[in-house]
């Protein structure tokens, strides 16, 4: 199981323990995937890398996409010609914001 923590120093974790990425973009590209969920390639381009022209932007990606694949978090990444997602992961800002909708606020405080 891979879990994705964002509340406080963000880390993500396999078998308890924390996997290093290469680059921290990568991780805001988890953290947003994570959250989120399916996300257009072109979106994703324009929110990471707003400073440079859309063809730029998408060869960036890939590259963010390609260094993902050459993780342990290879198996959780899909993508179709359009589409971003991760399957698989848990997030804590996920499971914050379903303890909330639940009214549960002792989860969510511990998260």
């Amino acid at each position: 199981m891979v879990r994705l923590r964002l509340l406080g120093v963000p880390a993500v974790e396999q078998a308890g323990a924390t996997l290093g990425l290469p680059t921290r973009k990568l991780l805001g590209l988890l953290a947003y995937l994570g959250i989120e969920g399916p996300t257009p390639r072109g979106r994703l381009a324009g929110l990471f890398w707003t400073e440079q022209n859309e063809e730029t932007a998408r060869g960036h990606l890939r590259r963010e996409l390609n260094r993902l694949r050459h993780t342990p978090l290879a198996p959780y990444l899909h993508s179709e010609q359009h589409l971003v997602w991760l399957e698989g992961l848990q997030s804590d800002v996920v499971a914050f914001q379903q303890a909330l909708a639940q009214e549960d606020l002792p989860t969510a405080l511990r998260l």
